[in-house]
């Protein structure tokens, strides 16, 4: 468990601001969970996309509280092994959570709940003293373009699997046309102004058709 000074002075190197310090914890833990996951052998299947993913590797600049994942063939108890190893790891680093799993048809999602973690930072900001963050893996039917990128935050240092460019913009319009968030709307924008390409296979799937 890092102190608070080490981790304000890594939120100032990632373009966190000093005072958000309920984020700036939320980002320590989800880089443990990260790299938990990625040095299990199943973790191979954890294809890291979402804001997270773009926050980190294409410096969104909007912080997002949940870490997503698509995968191609991930079982259910594979999903939880793999949490029961991040547990264990954070547990060893004197952040145990809460953990629970749920699955709905090829979507697996896990809670993991730290109690009263803003309490031991000693941060009362007026809200609760616990924190939660989602982790949520599915499996699409469609064609899972990856790359990897190497990750250097916290004092950890490992290689996601991240899904491509291409997929991350075609998946981002497709949440767009589904639920029309205003986020979805930014996020949109920021990947076309950064000359993110589009993956026709992607919109195929979810039967978007680009302007000719």
């Amino acid at each position: 468990m890092l102190n608070m000074e080490y981790l304000l002075e890594e939120a100032k190197n990632n373009s966190l601001p000093i005072s958000k310090k309920r984020a700036i914890i939320r980002e320590y833990l989800q880089i443990i969970i990260l790299n938990s996951i990625y040095k299990q052998k199943p973790g191979k299947y954890f294809y890291f996309m979402g804001d997270t993913a773009m926050r980190y590797f294409y410096r969104l600049p909007r912080f997002s509280e949940d870490l997503d994942f698509n995968t191609p063939s991930l079982g259910y108890q594979e999903f939880e092994n793999i949490l029961e190893g991040v547990g264990k790891d954070l547990s060893r680093e004197g952040l145990p959570a809460t953990i629970s799993v749920s699955r709905r048809k090829n979507l697996y999602t896990a809670k993991l709940l730290f109690i009263d973690v803003m309490g031991r930072y000693g941060i009362s900001d007026g809200r609760r003293a616990s924190l939660m963050i989602k982790i949520e893996i599915n499996r699409p039917s469609w064609e899972l373009n990856t790359d990897s990128k190497v990750l250097s935050m916290y004092g950890y240092s490992f290689t996601p699997i991240l899904m491509s460019r291409g997929n991350l913009l075609s998946e981002k319009i497709c949440a767009l046309l589904n639920r029309k968030r205003g986020r979805d709307i930014y996020d949109t924008l920021y990947m076309l102004r950064k000359k993110f390409p589009f993956n026709e296979n992607v919109l195929k799937a979810n039967n978007i058709k680009l302007p000719v």
